[in-house]
Order: C-alpha cells, then structure tokens, then sequence
C-alpha cells in the first residue's frame, strides 16, 4: 500500500511540474511578444522578476538538455537527412537549413557533408540565445 501510495503521489508532482512549465512557457512567449522588457512585462502580469529570471533560464537549460538528447538518439540512429533533388538552375549550390532549436545555418556551395552535419548537430544540441 506504501508503494502504491508513494507512486501516485510521483505521478501528481510530475503531473504538476509539467502544468507549471507549461505555464511558464506561455508567460516566456507572451513575454517576448509583447515587446515589453522583463521588468514591464512582470509588473503588468503580477509576476515577480526573479520567479520570471529563474524560469526562463531553467527552460533554455531544459531545452538545451533536451536538444543534446535528440542530438545523441539521432547520433546513435546515424544521420537523419531529409531527400532533397534539386534540378539544374534551381540552386548555386547554397542552402540554408533551419535547426529545431530556432537557428540558421547556412551551407555554402562545396562544403563537406559530412562537415556541415557535424556542424549541425553541434548547434542542436545548444540552448538558443
């Protein structure tokens, strides 16, 4: 019966942690989309600054740790490319790919893929800035 008690009470704490960072990232992206500092944003919501300071760094150290995981199951699964067929004049050689975590990469024309997915998953697997 201990057990069984203790068990559902793990399931409630992570039930709640889940509820609470989710809330948090709603308030992160209402954040960044009101184009308020830090500051405004928390006195208009009734939040307090260093709850706010303490989540969002928590969330990027979240994803960043997430992002090494999938970086390291995918690593482990081998390359994940996605099929691309370009015909002649569609391209001069150049791409940009756009990384799960929100960033950028441009590859130029002759780089290595081998080089270039390196680079890649070494940028996953780094919280955006």
């Amino acid at each position: 019966m201990g057990k069984q008690l203790d068990s559902e009470r793990q399931k409630a704490w992570e039930v709640r942690q889940r509820e609470r960072e989710s809330q948090w990232r709603k308030h992160l992206a209402a954040w960044q989309a009101s184009g308020l500092s830090q500051a405004g944003y928390c006195r208009q919501v009734g939040l307090a600054p260093a709850d706010f300071s303490w989540w969002k760094h928590e969330l990027a150290r979240r994803d960043g740790r997430r992002a090494a995981d999938r970086t390291r199951q995918g690593m482990k699964a081998g390359p994940q490319f996605v099929p691309l067929q370009l015909t002649a004049g569609q391209s001069n050689g150049e791409c940009e790919v756009l990384l799960c975590n929100g960033r950028r990469l441009r590859i130029g024309n002759g780089a290595d893929p081998r080089w270039a997915g390196a680079l890649a998953a070494a940028l996953e697997s780094v919280a955006p800035c």
